[in-house]
């Protein structure tokens, strides 16, 4: 199956060396080559070509427990239309929001905080999210227990290393 995006394509090749980054992103570029019966030097060009193309990355996901970071909520914010953009301009520069993203449905932002505690986070909800022009409507809906983490954040464009 090939897909394309902005002058990207992705042939089935790509998909198999993508899926088993995705399992397992400390894997050598060696030993993905002999998992798909194919060269080191194919892995590396393609790996190369899909970074450069913006396709995947390799990012790191620390533990936010280990970090002090103890309370986790997940925010949905309903912002009147011309006020968004501020909205997620000033919520970007926030360091307790690690997710954010413009939706579709009963609210138009949906983000992601992490934080050390509890009053830290309500006290930055407080006085910096909520008193934000144009918030219709905020709910934070703190997470109880993570079940399930996939670890498949491909999208950011960070340098890949050549000894990959």
């Amino acid at each position: 199956m090939q897909i394309s995006r902005q002058n990207i394509t992705i042939d089935t090749l790509d998909e198999a060396i993508i899926a088993a980054f995705q399992e397992d992103g400390r894997r050598s570029n060696r030993e993905v080559a002999r998992r798909l019966k194919v060269s080191e030097g194919t892995v590396r060009l393609r790996l190369k070509r899909l970074q450069e193309q913006k396709a995947v990355c390799f990012d790191l996901i620390t533990d936010i427990e280990t970090e002090g970071m103890k309370f986790a909520a997940f925010l949905r914010l309903l912002v009147a239309p011309k006020y968004l953009q501020k909205v997620l301009n000033a919520a970007e520069k926030l360091d307790i929001v690690t997710y954010l993203t413009v939706a579709t449905g009963k609210f138009n932002i949906l983000g992601f905080i992490h934080a050390r505690n509890q009053d830290e986070a309500l006290t930055i909800i407080n006085k910096r999210i909520h008193k934000l022009p144009g918030i219709v409507k905020m709910e934070v809906l703190p997470v109880v227990h993570q079940t399930k983490h996939a670890y498949l954040e491909t999208w950011v464009n960070l340098d890949l290393e050549e000894d990959r």
